[in-house]
């Protein structure tokens, strides 16, 4: 998850978020929104329903008022797949901010370097020995193979046949358990640095 990222950047800089994110997340911002100061940056997540008119105006109008307007995205996802329908992300919602105030985000959240830098970080292993899965060739393939680790596309959720022209990852699978046996395949020919 992006927020504990984002929380950091909020405390270093003694900032006063602006939230438009999904109501199930926004106790995790209690200890920096400070209600009667006025807002120094808008934080966006994945909203869901909370991406409406008058949700994103709130925002808009917010970082307009904004003598020096931070804009902070938890992510740069374009779409994912919701009941079986696919469904705009928040890189949609934060693309129109920026478009309409000039101001550009900081990504925080996938496909960031700083992101999936973190995560190795987290973890205390070198890139070469992570393998990424998931099903989004621009937010998890391009961002993992980005700092070094391997990647794995899954042909599930919103995989498109049509990323085939784009970025390589490592494997490309059928689903989770067809990314397992190709790992368990490679790793005796793989070498770390």
């Amino acid at each position: 998850t992006p927020i504990p990222a984002v929380m950091a950047v909020l405390r270093q800089h003694a900032l006063n978020p602006h939230l438009l994110v999904h109501p199930s997340v926004e106790h995790e911002f209690d200890d920096v929104v400070r209600a009667e100061e006025a807002k120094t940056c808008v934080v966006m997540g994945d909203a869901d329903a909370n991406f409406s008119f008058e949700n994103m105006n709130s925002a808009f109008n917010c970082l307009m008022d904004m003598k020096q307007p931070k804009l902070y995205c938890l992510g740069k996802g374009r779409y994912y797949r919701h009941n079986g329908k696919l469904q705009l992300d928040v890189g949609c919602f934060n693309a129109a901010l920026e478009f309409a105030t000039g101001v550009t985000a900081d990504i925080v959240g996938k496909p960031a370097k700083l992101y999936f830098q973190k995560a190795l970080d987290h973890l205390n292993l070198p890139a070469e020995q992570v393998l990424m899965v998931g099903d989004d060739l621009f937010g998890d393939v391009v961002g993992a193979t980005e700092v070094g680790c391997r990647a794995v596309l899954v042909r599930t959720g919103k995989f498109q046949n049509s990323w085939g022209q784009h970025a390589a990852p490592s494997f490309v699978a059928d689903n989770l358990a067809h990314a397992v046996d190709l790992l368990l395949e490679a790793m005796p020919h793989w070498t770390t640095a």
